[in-house]
């Protein structure tokens, strides 16, 4: 049961970071784009 509730929180807190990753990923690209749009 321990080990069930602690992969649990695992995944959780895997999938969180990944997705705050993918996030910061997109925030990071976007502002590339626009940076470059206004520099043309």
């Amino acid at each position: 049961m321990d080990l069930l509730i602690s992969n649990k929180i695992l995944c959780k807190i895997l999938s969180t970071f990944f997705i705050g990753l993918l996030v910061m990923l997109g925030t990071v690209e976007s502002t590339l784009l626009a940076v470059n749009c206004l520099n043309k």
